[in-house]
């Protein structure tokens, strides 16, 4: 019995050369390349239309062209949201957060420790 296996892997090809083994990953690529330019386009009027500049620009430059190339292939029919947020995490308590006074007041409280008298010289 040989403990070599072989798998056959299908890859898809597109135009510029970059390869996919899920179809629908190629097509989506593929997509993008042939409509970049006008994507482009139209996300650069859009931010025209807007006058927008530095961060802000660049920001929704990112998202218009993500929202305008969805738009193209979209069908109309409604997609449900199958991920959500994660649940809120919160910071651990430092020391330096809490407030002086009720540390001291822990503190002394917690303390089993026997106190001197103010007489003893423990040094």
């Amino acid at each position: 019995m040989s403990l070599i296996q072989t798998k056959a892997i299908t890859l898809y090809t597109c135009t510029d050369g970059k390869q996919f083994e899920i179809l629908g990953e190629a097509e989506a690529h593929q997509f993008a390349i042939e409509n970049s330019e006008k994507i482009e386009k139209a996300v650069e009027s859009y931010l025209n239309s807007r006058e927008l500049k530095n961060r802000s620009r660049q920001q929704k430059k990112t998202i218009a062209a993500d929202m305008y190339a969805f738009m193209l292939t979209w069908d109309g029919e409604e997609i449900a949201r199958t991920v959500f947020d994660d649940e809120e995490v919160k910071p651990p308590v430092l020391a330096e957060d809490v407030p002086a006074a009720s540390v001291e007041v822990e503190a002394v409280a917690t303390s089993n420790a026997p106190v001197a008298d103010e007489e003893d010289d423990l040094f």
